[in-house]
């Protein structure tokens, strides 16, 4: 059973950039009950696999910083949700790109800090297990994307995990219980021919 959390709605805020592959994803990922719980244990391989029983919590997707001048900037990710206490933030991304870490890391840092504990002057910070799928992608990009953050002295490392659709069969899908990224295999084999894909993946809403 999926639940979700509510945040008041802020106006005159600023847009961020948003695909038709990124809407297809969220609803599919909104849509798939127990077929989600396959996807996360394919991605992250946890020690302790996923139930399917499992209660999965719909997080906020959009969060808001303030920058310099006074503006406010909207992130707005893909699907975050929380399963037995931990945070899952997950990415779809239709092709590699030299700014998809830094945005993880920002997206990473949004959902911690809303979810931080403030107490006698120590703020804790829980970074969330994230991801991304790509739809396509090249030899060069490895199974986990690093970050190190330097501060007073000491390094702290923490990994973004990818999940490559070119590395799935169709018959690889059907067996690991991936149904719901069909629509996303047929973008990978007609070569991201999305001005005919696109409406094809907006019917499975």
């Amino acid at each position: 059973m999926n639940e979700k959390e509510t945040l008041p709605v802020e106006e005159d805020q600023e847009n961020s950039s948003n695909t038709p592959y990124d809407d297809v994803f969220r609803t599919m990922m909104g849509k798939s009950g127990s077929l989600r719980v396959a996807f996360l244990n394919e991605m992250f391989h946890p020690a302790k696999p996923i139930s399917t029983d499992a209660r999965i919590v719909e997080a906020v997707n959009e969060y808001f910083s303030e920058e310099g001048n006074g503006a406010q900037h909207r992130l707005i990710t893909d699907d975050v949700i929380r399963i037995d206490g931990k945070t899952f933030h997950i990415e779809c991304q239709s092709l590699p790109d030299g700014t998809i870490l830094v945005r993880m890391f920002e997206y990473d840092m949004a959902i911690a800090l809303k979810d931080s504990r403030y107490e006698d002057y120590h703020l804790t910070i829980d970074i969330p297990v994230s991801g991304v799928l790509f739809l396509r992608s090249t030899k060069s990009i490895p199974d986990e994307m690093e970050v190190t953050i330097n501060a007073a002295g000491e390094s702290l490392n923490y990994s973004v995990v990818t999940m490559k659709l070119s590395d799935y069969t169709l018959d690889d899908l059907i067996r690991k219980d991936l149904i719901f990224l069909f629509p996303f295999y047929l973008f990978k084999q007609s070569g991201g021919n999305s001005r005919e894909l696109v409406p094809e993946m907006k019917a499975r809403k």
